[in-house]
């Protein structure tokens, strides 16, 4: 007997992609498509969905205007009091762009008159905000209604996360970091669902406020701009794709200029370099051979931090010839270093992945601060008990799932771009700076477990439609 497939439901074409190119209805346009069945008759349970949906957020922003209102007052760190004066310089003139810290933060405090209250709210409203949108661009990628409200409410859950809503009531820059990732990671949906110029003038746009919030999505971006070319020459579609080649290497220019005008990678590059490579005997000499003098003064840093020591590092003479050949070769010597050691760069990044997923102290939460979780959920979506299956497990899965669903959409496939990026995070955070790696991973850890569990997500709804027409062919059978 011949089999022939079922007819395709109407809804199980938002975001599909067509062979001559990425297609599908804006979010607007998939949304209502709730309501409607293919044939434009009211449909009850696409309303239901809607209504689900709505509930959803509501209660969502209910936690958190509840979970806010119960903090004392705003945290300031360590940093506070530099981006608040970073933000009280004029906008153009160098001491704004070019100091210790990129612009991104100063800027956005600055518009808020560096009132703290103010910026409370802000990050907490743009919080919301980006993590509502990024459910919403998540959910509208999934064929039919019903794993819709699944998919809103998982990564609105997730965006409950302690070491996510932590930081909204702080000085800091984790906060807007991690609302522009979400809305970053939200654009990939949206504009992969369907091409057009504003979408990608609004990816372009947050991306740009990204590299200029934290130094590893600079290079994260450039990564991805860089990745996209090989599939702009093989894939006519991918072509329109090469804006983000041309703009984000750019900005990533500019955003490095600035970071050596301001000298803001030195700190971090000293902690890296007294912590792994002093210690190393042949990555020492590695560093020797490309001009770096080596001396008793020099390894006498070995295992310490860049300030330590009364910042031995900027003020002992004995060091001036090491600074000279720092300010000089150093930051190039190190990238050719993980460049030539990427394998090495790679696995030792991954190997660490405990200390990528630590929990941060309390002590950054400001005052009369609650988890909105209980420690049990909180840590088994945070992956936090699951450290064993991140590296090859997880990738295994993925490659099994996505040959299961063979999917002719293109939101699991910006899932595991997502996915592949967040990898990729990891090793940069990892050799960006030696010192707090928990705090700074924190957002590479974001973005894998939403990419995580938006695959596990896809992956069972693969397995129920797989299960739907082995039962329907069945029935047939038997009938």
């Amino acid at each position: 007997m011949n089999r022939t497939s079922p007819a395709p439901d109407p809804q199980t074409e938002i975001g599909h992609v067509e062979p001559s190119g990425l297609s599908g209805r804006s979010l607007a346009e998939s949304w209502s498509c709730f309501s409607r069945s293919g044939n434009g008759r009211v449909n009850l349970s696409g309303y239901l969905v809607v209504l689900v949906c709505l509930l959803i957020a509501i209660v969502y922003v209910g936690l958190r205007i509840d979970n806010s209102s119960r903090l004392g007052a705003i945290k300031f760190h360590g940093d506070s009091a530099i981006y608040l004066n970073l933000a009280s310089k004029p906008v153009f003139k160098q001491a704004f762009w070019g100091r210790a810290r990129p612009l991104g933060v100063p800027l956005f405090y600055k518009a808020l008159g560096s009132d703290a209250e103010k910026i409370g709210v802000a990050q907490t409203s743009m919080s919301m905000i980006a993590w509502i949108v990024l459910a919403a661009t998540i959910a509208v990628g999934f064929p039919g209604p019903w794993f819709r409200p699944a998919a809103f409410a998982l990564i609105l859950v997730l965006g409950l996360e302690r070491h996510v809503i932590m930081w909204d009531w702080s000085v800091f820059s984790e906060s807007p970091a991690l609302s522009l990732q979400a809305l970053f990671i939200a654009g990939w949906f949206w504009i992969a669902s369907r091409w057009s110029w504003p979408r990608a003038a609004f990816l372009l746009s947050i991306g740009v406020l990204l590299m200029f919030t934290r130094e590893t999505f600079a290079w994260l971006l450039l990564i991805l701009a860089l990745g996209i070319l090989p599939l702009a020459g093989f894939k006519r579609r991918f072509r329109r794709y090469l804006v983000f080649c041309a703009v984000f290497p750019v900005f990533f220019l500019l955003s490095q200029y600035t970071s050596n005008k301001g000298r803001r990678w030195e700190y971090p590059f000293l902690n890296v370099f007294a912590q792994r490579i002093l210690t190393d005997p042949h990555r020492t000499a590695w560093f020797e051979r490309r001009g770096m003098p080596v001396t008793p003064a020099l390894m006498e840093r070995r295992g310490k931090w860049g300030g330590s020591d009364d910042r031995s590092f900027y003020r002992d003479p004995r060091l001036e010839e090491f600074r000279a050949w720092m300010h000089s070769r150093g930051k190039r010597a190190y990238v050719l270093f993980l460049l030539t050691h990427p394998l090495q760069s790679f696995c030792e990044a991954t190997a660490h992945v405990d200390r990528l997923f630590a929990f941060m102290p309390q002590t950054h939460a400001p005052d009369g601060f609650e988890p909105i979780m209980n420690g049990g959920l909180d840590g088994f979506l945070a992956l936090r008990a699951w450290r064993w299956t991140l590296w090859v497990p997880a990738g295994t899965f993925v490659l099994v799932a996505l040959a299961a669903a063979r999917p002719r959409r293109s939101a699991p496939w910006v899932a595991l771009l997502t996915l592949v990026l967040a990898y990729l995070h990891f090793v940069i955070v990892w050799h960006g700076d030696a010192m707090e790696v928990g705090r700074h991973s924190l957002a590479a850890g974001v973005q894998f477990r939403v990419a995580f569990w938006t695959l596990l997500l896809f992956s069972l709804q693969a397995a129920c439609n797989r299960f739907s027409q082995y039962a329907k062919v069945r029935f047939r059978r038997d009938k």
